[in-house]
């Protein structure tokens, strides 16, 4: 959704083709898709169904899911098909909820989690195809929360401890010039500026951005505000930016959020002869 369906430009990216190959047998490291989607409630079972079945229509690896709904105790409805593990962070309450879905297909050794009682954040820290990373996914408030953030970003262990894959609903944009359709001031929200201070602090990187300086895509329309934004996006360790093949926003589906994918490439080189 937007005008940012050129193609992007990351270090060492491929042909399509050789990045179909790379999800398969072949040389370099086995490729990895990275997903986050507001799915705005998984209750009901048709309705889980369709989800897990787009998501694997988008041969996602690790799912980052946001607005799960789910209580802690139905979080079990989760691990079927193609999804191994299941990371979740919720209420005793129809409410909130963030989720993290890791398949079958891929390699992840949990060491430690961290889920909020509010239902806003989960973060694991373990191995991914035997590297070590963290990986949080968020659901930030939908109001202008710089306090949140800052208590968010401060539990996110140092990067010693494993690269960094943060994706979510962050309720805020990094660059209101480009990420919003209509804004009456370029003023980034102070969500937004503490979030980009850590950014430029630790090294975090937007790679569809870093793919795409100057395009627009959004990823939410707001139909109280009259206005598109991109509010969902991933945060990675800048050492993963140059393992980054492509970053892309599928159509809305669903959901009233577009699903954002990364492919990144994670594990071991694989022998090239």
């Amino acid at each position: 959704m937007g005008t940012g369906s050129s193609r992007g430009c990351w270090p060492g990216a491929g042909s399509r083709r050789a990045m179909a190959s790379r999800r398969g047998r072949g040389a370099g490291r086995p490729l990895i898709r990275l997903v986050t989607w507001n799915v705005r409630g998984l209750n009901g079972p048709v309705k889980r169904s369709r989800v897990l079945a787009h998501l694997k229509g988008l041969k996602a690896d690790v799912a980052m899911l946001q607005e799960t709904h789910l209580k802690v105790a139905d979080q079990v409805r989760l691990r079927k098909g193609w999804v191994g593990q299941v990371f979740h962070s919720g209420l005793d309450s129809k409410n909130r909820g963030v989720a993290i879905l890791v398949g079958k297909r891929v390699s992840f050794v949990a060491a430690e989690v961290v889920a909020d009682k509010e239902g806003r954040y989960v973060m694991v820290k373990g191995r991914l195809q035997g590297e070590k990373v963290v990986m949080v996914n968020v659901y930030a408030p939908n109001w202008d929360d710089a306090g949140f953030m800052r208590r968010l970003l401060g539990l996110i262990p140092g990067l010693e401890a494993g690269g960094l894959i943060m994706g979510g609903d962050f309720n805020t944009v990094l660059d209101p010039g480009l990420d919003r359709s209509s804004s009456r001031t370029n003023r980034r929200p102070a969500a937004a500026e503490v979030l980009r201070g850590y950014m430029e602090q630790m090294g975090g990187v937007d790679p569809w951005r870093f793919g795409r300086p100057r395009a627009r895509e959004y990823s939410f329309f707001s139909h109280v505000h009259r206005v598109y934004s991109r509010i969902d996006f991933f945060v990675l360790s800048r050492g993963l930016i140059p393992r980054v093949r492509e970053a892309e926003y599928s159509a809305i589906a669903i959901s009233d959020h577009a699903p954002h994918w990364v492919d990144v490439e994670m594990g071991e080189a694989r022998d090239q002869r």
